[in-house]
């Protein structure tokens, strides 16, 4: 978690034994996610946490608990890029990264159990030689040892 208020939230649905992105939380307690649109198949919220340098962090999450999106239908395979191309339209951006968490999080940086894509914008590339300082950082997996 990047922050004490996401930290929080996972804490207390672990604890209850409930999957945030299957919608098991509460408004109460804020550990609801809130969907801006709903697919047969999958969801898209904003990133309640953003990545720090982010212009826009989205997630498109499918409805149904899935861990591994090897587990994917053929129809839930096309629909979440249906859904990245509606939000390229809706933010009118000319380009994006998208990634998924899928499978074991102690491997691939992810803190949920639930498989989902990340629809992340950043901003433009300054001019010169690349700075690793000026970068978007996102855990995507752990070096080996």
């Amino acid at each position: 978690a990047r922050d004490p208020e996401q930290a929080r939230r996972m804490k207390a649905l672990s604890e209850a034994g409930l999957c945030y992105f299957c919608k098991q939380g509460s408004v109460e307690d804020r550990t609801l996610p809130t969907s801006i649109r709903e697919g047969k198949y999958w969801y898209v919220m904003r990133n309640d946490f953003p990545l720090d340098g982010s212009v826009h962090h989205y997630m498109i999450v499918p409805h149904r608990h899935v861990v591994d999106v090897h587990r994917l239908t053929p129809e839930e395979r096309v629909e979440v890029f249906d859904l990245a191309s509606w939000l390229v339209e809706k933010l009118e951006v000319t380009g994006y990264s998208m990634f998924v968490r899928s499978g074991d999080t102690t491997l691939t940086g992810g803190t949920i159990s639930h498989s989902h894509y990340h629809f992340l914008v950043g901003g433009p590339r300054p001019e010169g030689p690349p700075d690793l300082n000026n970068v978007v950082p996102v855990v995507i997996a752990f070096k080996a040892r």
